[in-house]
């Protein structure tokens, strides 16, 4: 056994909060065994958006924010600070760009009222610039002691961002979030501002923002407290293992769980070679149980932390901050965006298909800051390839794309429409600085779009700096490939009596192996009605896992004279590369079970049921049925006494033991036995009272239960065909007076192991029951000795009784004569 003494207390920062928390916590001990605590919510992360446009894309003409961490690790690089502004001031004036700073350290502004709100850098707003610039030492909180200034809330300077408008944020810090102040005397990184950082940071993107990132320097974070901002404890430097941490951050190797006390602001040290479990849900071992593990966060990297904040990372140092924004806020690029749609033979676009994977090529295009030939980009998930185009000042430029499909795709190019009866493979719309632009095809002035329909490209002239063009191509969808299948329950159906209504499930599935999607003109499902059997209705449902369903809703289907009709109109289409399903239940009723006999197991006997999609795509399955019967044979005295007269015999001293052999003598397992016994008339048969099978006990390990003359046996597993269940039990008055007869009927009903997808309602399958009889004949008494004889029955008892009686008269003659 582990040993408690290997545990101690985690000390809180000051005694003062410990002594209160233990305060706070000791009536709860002495009134509750284990009070439980409420632990809040474990915040997750999603996949980090991708943002609006490119995030390499220039500034030109755009509404820029530019954040600054003013904290305390920043006050020695003021006039570096300077420097960078002034070059962005110089490459964005006059260009139509909007320019706002919000220095941030705990608050954002870092100073009340201070800040740059943003302005266009024309004439006067270039003056308001100037003078913001001149004034930046201003911006930084003033120092009173030499423990302020060392705080960076990272999450509400982008919160302070939302709303703005802004197309792109450059956050300019060394990633170290620290968080003083929430509790007085503990400074660091507190959770909730981590999450909150990446929760603003998504909605700017949601708003169409994109996000760049200056790291500077490399911030030492290893003496770095994590805390988590929602625990119910005092004590809050250590985490559910559950709670996976945000990018760089990562688990330590400190381990706490909850205090065996049930102090609900406690935890306890457990050592870490004490830690088992996977990670994520390892346990702890402390004060004699093992219980879930909490465990310290360790601020890993900011460079991590900030790539997950922002789209663009660049790690740099203060010498060459103004270096990247001069790279960042220079120069102009314009960018053609191209849509991919998916037609049919009308031109109807399809909204829900695939359109990712398809390739074009650029003849020339920007990448990473230099022009580069045949540029090639795949549509992702959206449909989107997107090409950058580089423009000199006032100068213009033209760019051909070309789409490239591999020989053979089913995905042919469908020219497009548009104005003077003109053919296009691409219809463009270009907005420059957020105004539309005219675009004429085939000639004319401006921007202008030609086509090459044999080759698949076209070409846009005329491109400026600014420019943003999307163009949209579209493509035949392909033709879908369906087929169909089906499986059924291998759980037969229970057959127990005339007028049993039942279902028959089965499952069938419709696969698109094509390129497009596609739906069943019908699928007509054929159902076999076995001699005996009547199809009353067939149900079509969801399949258990609803989320691919095949049809709209649950539905009857209607009876055409040959088949039962799924139409299509009741479908969902099947998505390209997919499968959808759907379960058919047709429920029957028994006409007559003596016409099932011989006709129950798959696949010569049994229902099965036939699909057809079209022509010879079809299928079937089938469930089988099962008859259940029960047989039960009663021994007297190790007799099997069926009738007067084979009667079993006593002498009417001493205890009569009875024995009950259970059977199974059909074909679906019985799991439930019901045993009721009862005297006979023996002159009439008729029913003379109940006898109580009192202290009966089981094979199998079955389990005995009694309810008043009832007796219920449970076995310890369903009752095959082939084993026998035998009860005994004894009674000391079970015989009738000498020379009279005791008969008695023995009745055993069963219930057969019904699977659970056959019953329409609860209680629709009847038992299924056997009879027994047994005699017993109590001798008269006689006297004198009895010859040994032999057979089965009184007779013989009586004969020899007989013989002794003539004998002695015999004697008794012979001796008077």
């Amino acid at each position: 056994m582990e040993s408690t003494k290997e545990t101690e207390t985690v000390e809180a920062t000051s005694k003062e909060e410990d002594a209160a928390e233990d305060e706070a916590s000791s009536e709860d001990e002495e009134n509750s065994e284990d009070e439980p605590v409420d632990e809040p919510p474990l915040r997750t992360l999603s996949r980090k958006p991708r943002a609006a446009g490119d995030p390499y894309q220039k500034l030109c003409g755009h509404r820029v924010g530019i954040l600054i961490d003013v904290s305390g690790s920043t006050t020695n690089y003021k006039d570096k600070y300077k420097k960078a502004l002034r070059v962005v001031r110089d490459n964005l004036a006059g260009t139509g760009s909007v320019v706002g700073v919000r220095p941030f350290a705990d608050q954002a502004p870092a100073r009340p009222n201070r800040g740059f709100a943003p302005v266009e850098l024309d004439g006067p707003g270039l003056a308001k610039f100037d003078r913001f610039i001149d004034d930046l030492d201003k911006e930084w909180p003033s120092i009173k002691t030499e423990n302020d200034l060392v705080n960076s809330n990272y999450s509400i300077a982008l919160k302070s961002a939302l709303g703005k408008g802004y197309d792109e944020i450059i956050l300019i810090g060394d990633g170290y979030i620290e968080n003083g102040g929430l509790v007085p005397g503990r400074s660091g990184t507190y959770s909730g501002r981590v999450f909150d950082s990446i929760d603003y940071a998504d909605q700017l993107r949601a708003e169409g923002t994109r996000l760049v990132s200056l790291k500077l320097d490399n911030r030492n974070t290893e003496n770095a407290k994590v805390y988590w901002s929602d625990s119910p404890y005092g004590l809050n430097n250590y985490f559910p293992d559950e709670l996976d941490p945000p990018p760089g951050f990562e688990r330590g190797t400190e381990g706490a769980v909850r205090s065996k006390n049930k102090n609900r602001k406690q935890l306890v040290k457990t050592k870490w070679s004490k830690v088992q479990g996977e990670v994520g849900s390892r346990t702890g071992f402390a004060q004699g149980r093992r219980s879930p593990l909490y465990v310290n966060w360790v601020f890993r990297s900011t460079k991590e932390y900030l790539d997950r904040l922002t789209d663009r990372l660049i790690k740099t140092d203060y010498d060459q901050m103004a270096e990247h924004l001069d790279a960042l806020t220079s120069g102009c690029t314009g960018t053609v965006t191209v849509n991919k749609k998916l037609v049919d033979a009308n031109g109807k676009v399809n909204n829900q298909a695939d359109t990712s994977g398809f390739t074009f090529r650029a003849d020339r295009a920007f990448v990473d800051q230099r022009e580069e030939s045949d540029v090639e980009r795949s549509t992702g998930k959206k449909g989107l390839a997107t090409f950058n185009f580089a423009v000199e000042k006032d100068g213009t430029t033209s760019m051909s794309i070309q789409e490239i499909l591999e020989e053979g795709s089913v995905h042919k190019l469908r020219p497009q429409d548009v104005s003077g009866g003109k053919k296009t493979v691409a219809t463009c719309e270009i907005k420059n600085l957020g105004k539309g632009v005219n675009v004429s095809y085939g000639s004319g002035s401006d921007r202008v779009v030609t086509s090459d329909v044999s080759n698949n490209s076209f070409t846009i002239s005329g491109l400026r700096g600014n420019d943003i063009v999307n163009c949209t191509v579209h493509n035949t969808a392909g033709e879908p490939d369906l087929s169909i299948a089906k499986s059924a329950s291998t759980e037969p159906r229970v057959i127990t009596s005339d007028g049993q209504e039942f279902q028959a499930s089965y499952h069938v599935s419709v696969k698109n192996s094509g390129t497009a999607e596609g739906t069943p003109e019908s699928i007509r499902e054929l159902p076999a009605a076995p001699q005996g059997l009547r199809i009353l209705r067939v149900e079509v449902d969801d399949p258990e896992i609803t989320g691919n369903s095949l049809i709209k809703e649950p539905i009857e289907l209607n009876n055409d004279g040959s088949a039962w009709v799924l139409p299509k109109s009741a479908m969902k289409p099947v998505p390209a590369k997919m499968t959808r399903s759907a379960k058919v239940n047709v429920i029957y009723r028994v006409d007559n079970m003596a016409d099932l006999q011989g006709n129950l197991e798959c696949p010569d006997g049994g229902l099965t049921n036939r699909v057809e999609l079209d022509g010879d795509n079809n299928a079937e399955a089938c469930v089988g049925l099962s008859i259940p019967s029960v047989g039960v044979v009663k021994f007297i005295n190790g007799e099997d006494a069926d009738t007067r007269e084979e009667a079993a015999t006593t002498t009417g001293g001493g205890d009569t033991t009875i024995t009950y052999d259970i059977r199974n003598d059909g074909t679906a397992p019985l799991e439930r036995f019901t045993i009721t016994d009862e005297r006979l008339d023996p002159e009439t048969g008729n029913p003379a009272g109940a006898i109580v099978p009192e202290g009966l006990t089981c094979n199998r390990d079955s389990r005995v239960e009694k309810q008043g003359d009832t007796i219920t046996v449970i076995p310890n597993e369903p009752l095959a065909n082939g084993p026998v269940i035998t009860c005994t039990w004894t009674s000391a008055n079970l015989a009738a007076e000498p020379g009279e007869y005791h008969a008695n009927r023995v009745t055993v009903s069963a219930s057969a192991a019904v699977p659970g997808n056959q019953k329409l309602e609860e209680g629709d399958i009847a038992p299924v029951s056997a009879t027994d009889d047994a005699w017993l004949f109590t001798l008269p008494v006689l006297t004198g000795n009895m010859p040994l004889t032999g057979g089965k029955g009184v007779w013989p008892f009586l004969l020899a009784g007989l013989a002794l009686a003539l004998g002695g008269a015999f004697a008794l003659r012979r001796k008077t004569a």
